[in-house]
């Protein structure tokens, strides 16, 4: 998610313009999990480890990104040569 803006008006009689920004990136992989099983293949017991099956439910949603900048508010007054 991101958010941008940019505003304008006075600032103590000057003309200013504000500009905002802020962003959020978060993803994750959702896994396949099973848990407490017991698989047969073949008529074979079989570990689901061994086979490249997850297990483990603290890893059943991994994340992958998680970057966030909070707001950035930066207010420049425009008639700065004039004054």
């Amino acid at each position: 998610t991101t958010g941008f803006g940019i505003s304008g008006g006075t600032t103590g009689g000057v003309p200013a313009t504000s500009i905002q920004y802020a962003s959020n990136d978060k993803r994750q992989d959702t896994n396949a999990t099973l848990s407490n099983v017991s698989l047969t293949v073949n008529g074979e017991k079989v570990d689901p480890n061994t086979i490249g099956i997850n297990t483990d439910l603290s890893q059943a949603q991994v994340i992958t990104k998680d970057e966030r900048i909070d707001m950035i508010d930066v207010n420049l007054q425009t008639d700065l040569a004039n004054k």
